[in-house]
């Protein structure tokens, strides 16, 4: 008995700390992955960047970002003054692809995105 109350409390403890751990970037929604994907951008966090996408679309991403592609580069740097502070988006859900427009930044130069769900994260799709 007295053994059972000693091994609880550090069980407790540990997933109390576990559950307080657990400060991902939600991905639970398509509007929130494209708002994370654009605030990483606007950080210039390249790993939080990917996090947000397939691992197809990270494997094209890194290729781009290692070509220098000039154009590619412009409209990472675009993303990081376009964004808007409040995010209007309309939202098209078929089963596990979402197609998602960001109403509101003309200016961005990417506003359209597809999604896919996979293992219920919506992350960013440009395959």
């Amino acid at each position: 008995m007295i053994i059972r109350k000693f091994l609880t409390i550090p069980l407790l403890l540990i997933g109390l700390t576990l559950a307080g751990c657990s400060n991902a970037p939600d991905r639970s929604t398509p509007e929130n992955s494209i708002a994370g994907f654009m605030v990483a951008m606007q950080e210039s966090d390249i790993e939080a960047v990917e996090y947000f996408m397939t691992p197809q679309t990270q494997e094209m991403f890194r290729q781009r970002l290692d070509s220098d592609s000039e154009g590619f580069i412009e409209a990472v740097e675009n993303a990081r003054t376009s964004y808007p502070e409040e995010p209007e988006f309309r939202v098209d859900i078929e089963g596990d692809r979402a197609d998602v427009e960001l109403i509101n930044a003309p200016d961005l130069g990417l506003t359209d995105f597809t999604l896919k769900r996979i293992d219920g994260s919506w992350l960013i799709s440009f395959d």
